[in-house]
């Protein structure tokens, strides 16, 4: 991400320097981009940074359990209208939900 960052720099020197409000706003751009690549680890996404999946998308989350307090990331969920439910029955989610991240893809061999 690091590098496509700086690629978009680059051509942001080159072509809209001398247009300083363009150049600016995508150098704003640039380093929201670096601020929001921070809190993104193992394509993990805090809820947090305001950034949630499309309504019905299946997602793995992390979640602080009911009664034990610590993070789980074990199930899945979905959003629908604001609101998380569980994948598994479809049920509303009522402990807190702090990262998703998108399903990955199954391993296939060649």
């Amino acid at each position: 991400m690091e590098e496509y960052i700086k690629e978009i720099e680059q051509i942001a020197t080159k072509h809209t320097e001398s247009q300083s409000d363009g150049y600016s706003q995508i150098m704003r751009i640039c380093d929201v981009m670096r601020e929001q690549q921070r809190f993104v680890t193992n394509n993990w996404i805090p809820v947090n940074l305001g950034l949630f999946p499309e309504d019905m998308e299946d997602v793995q989350v992390t979640f602080i359990g009911y009664n034990d307090h610590i993070p789980h990331c074990e199930d899945f969920a979905y959003r629908n209208d604001g609101d998380w439910y569980w994948s598994l029955d479809d049920s509303k989610v009522k402990v807190e939900i702090t990262a998703w991240r998108r399903n990955c893809e199954p391993y296939k061999a060649e």
